[in-house]
């Protein structure tokens, strides 16, 4: 009899477990990949066998959420585990969050059927059918990211992100697995800025990321307010901070509130991945290529198709043909 992948480890308790419909098509092992891009990401984890893991710390304590995708089905099993003995807390707000984050619900129907008229992506489109654009946590976690990943190298920058979450916040230890949940501002706050810089943040990041941490705990930036405001009034709104620019928006904009109508300027990884998808003939331009503008307010999903094409080329994603939707 096969073991179930949602038992509780030793130490551990299923607090709860529910099925969550995701809107056809749906693969969480590619919305998940896009989620944390590279393995050597240290907060959300996606595991040999395709269930994505992660720790969120709550004002009542750690939280663990484990999700698998139900064979040949869009239906996700999900779990929520708190260390034993502990009483139990509703879990209403995590669980809406989860659903955020791994975007279930986002209809991409009108993105593929404009998708497939594109030549130069229709076929990838087709094989990487069932990606959803995940989100960040938090406001706090997409600023993070966005600012630690200016002009560096993909895996550079999960290095220093790496070093960053492993020193601020403990490990949880679930089965055989450590999750780190993603650093609270107020621990930033707390590290010395020297330190910051020797995990490999630049003195410029150090403070741009102080400043928004202080404006977040204060109230002078909210996920409200951004989330309010159409996306080229929040761009110019995130543009004000210190340190913030065109890209860095964008990539909050895209990756913190789902807004699909925004490619990342000026982005060299994905010029360099639509050069090597297309061939010298694109041009180095992704941004007169004239697939942004085929897209439209979808434009945003070929961000993440160019991400999971790299992934690809290095085997830490699977893109076979497409299956038919079930």
């Amino acid at each position: 009899m096969q073991a179930d992948p949602l038992a509780a480890p030793p130490g551990w308790a299923l607090t709860e477990r529910f099925d969550l419909q995701c809107a056809l098509p749906y693969r969480l092992d590619l919305t998940a990949s896009a989620l944390r891009r590279i393995p050597s990401n240290p907060v959300d984890t996606l595991t040999a066998g395709g269930h994505y893991m992660r720790a969120f710390a709550r004002h009542s304590g750690i939280t663990v959420c484990l999700a698998t995708q139900q064979p040949n089905t869009s239906i996700l099993d999900v779990a929520f585990y708190q260390p034993s003995g502990h009483t139990p807390t509703p879990n209403a707000e995590l669980r809406e969050l989860v659903c955020t984050m791994l975007a279930t619900d986002v209809d991409l129907s009108a993105f593929y059927a404009i998708a497939e008229n594109v030549p130069e992506l229709a076929s990838l489109v087709t094989r990487a059918r069932g990606v959803k654009p995940p989100r960040y946590s938090s406001l706090w976690e997409a600023l993070c990211n966005s600012v630690l990943f200016q002009q560096v190298s993909l895996e550079s920058a999960m290095s220093t992100m790496r070093r960053l979450v492993t020193h601020l916040v403990k490990p949880v230890v679930f089965g055989d697995t450590l999750l780190y949940p993603f650093p609270a501002p107020e621990s930033y706050l707390e590290t010395d800025p020297d330190l910051l810089r020797s995990f490999g943040l630049s003195a410029a990041k150090v403070r741009t990321l102080h400043d928004v941490a202080v404006m977040l705990l204060n109230g002078q930036l909210t996920t409200e307010e951004l989330a309010a405001l159409p996306t080229p009034a929040a761009m110019s709104r995130l543009t004000l901070l210190r340190g913030v620019g065109p890209w860095t928006a964008a990539v909050v904009m895209l990756r913190g509130f789902g807004r699909l109508d925004v490619f990342p300027a000026g982005d060299s990884g994905a010029r360099r991945n639509l050069r090597g998808l297309l061939g010298d003939a694109a041009g180095s331009d992704i941004e007169r290529a004239g697939i942004q503008g085929a897209l439209g307010p979808w434009r945003g999903m070929l961000y993440y198709h160019l991400l999971l094409w790299r992934l690809a080329g290095r085997g830490l994603v699977n893109l076979p043909d497409w299956l038919p939707e079930v």
